[in-house]
């Protein structure tokens, strides 16, 4: 008879031990994932909280295996239940959160300079990529080589096409000028499921400037063709201080990129006035900092991880609703 109450003091100890332990795991992420802070967030500390949950079921195990052995009485085991409830209590309150990116001052949807940015979006009420008004011509046949030895031979070969991109790319051309009057006030939101900049259209729009100033600097209109590079630079580098995520900067720095490359060919092929250097100076010395950049560029990007995991949530959460055996299947 002694033993078996032994065993069932034991066995009890262990129940409760077992359910504090559980509890202490479970209850931060149930509570984590009904916050609006995505569990991305915590994923340091659910993992300790997970660890310190089994070092708790690991010792009060040892506590109730003891108890049937060696009797222990009733106040040793409440004392150390009320230990560890008190330690898993701890854990379930103290779900720590990082504090949400600064990205500076933020702008909605209905910012006059994010409308513009989104005129070359995907799935943006904004987008205009569906106007008539985009280039026609393969956007291969207007790509400037990269080896400068080879563009003049390639300008002049493809001159017609690329006179026609030019002739047929108003809304690129106009949303260059558009950005320059009206940048975004601040940077933007991207979502998972929101609009993304489209980097076809974003790829043509520029290649069609570059070719088209190369054309003008042989012909002997270098001023001409800096007068069009100048704005491109602008209107990138507002999107370099605006454009949140890795993506975004990635795809400013290629075109940059690619754009100073084409400038300093173009200072070298003709006469270009000293107004236009100096406008063009003026431009690339109102860059962005890089600390600027990479703030945007990595920070934005634990914004949109974050954004995209609560997404993932939102919609498991609705499934488990609607249809559960879907889950678990």
């Amino acid at each position: 008879m002694k033993i078996f109450l032994r065993v069932l003091h034991g066995l009890a100890v262990v129940g409760v031990v077992a359910g504090l332990s559980l509890f202490g795991f479970l209850a931060p992420v149930i509570v984590a994932s009904h916050k609006a802070e995505s569990l991305t967030n915590s994923t340091n500390e659910l993992k300790l909280l997970g660890v310190g949950a089994w070092v708790l079921t690991g010792v009060l195990v040892a506590l109730g295996v003891i108890a049937i052995w060696k009797k222990l009485r009733w106040k040793v085991l409440f004392l150390g239940l009320a230990l560890t409830g008190g330690l898993s209590f701890y854990f379930w309150w103290d779900v720590l959160q990082p504090q949400q990116a600064d990205l500076g001052r933020r702008v909605s949807d209905d910012d006059e300079g994010y409308k513009i940015v989104m005129w070359l979006a995907i799935d943006s009420p904004y987008s205009r990529l569906k106007d008539a008004g985009a280039p026609s011509v393969n956007a291969a046949q207007i790509h400037l080589p990269g080896n400068a030895e080879e563009r003049p031979v390639f300008i002049r070969s493809h001159r017609n096409e690329i006179d026609q991109a030019w002739a047929e790319d108003t809304v690129g051309r106009a949303w260059i000028e558009a950005i320059i009057v009206h940048p975004p006030a601040g940077v933007w939101l991207q979502t998972l499921n929101g609009p993304t900049l489209s980097f076809q259209a974003l790829r043509t729009t520029s290649q069609v400037r570059l070719a088209k100033a190369y054309i003008l600097a042989l012909d002997g209109q270098s001023e001409e063709a800096m007068q069009l590079l100048i704005p491109m630079i602008t209107a990138w580098q507002h999107l370099q201080r605006t454009g949140p995520c890795l993506i975004n900067q990635m795809i400013s720095g290629a075109v940059l990129k690619l754009t100073y490359n084409t400038a300093a060919e173009i200072l070298e092929l003709g006469f270009v006035p000293e107004g236009t250097k100096r406008k063009l100076e003026k431009t690339l010395q109102d860059a962005p900092t890089m600390q600027l950049i990479f703030r945007n560029a990595y920070l934005g990007g634990q914004e949109y991880i974050r954004g995209s995991c609560d997404d993932l949530e939102t919609s498991i959460r609705t499934l488990m609703e609607t249809d559960p055996i879907r889950i678990i299947l």
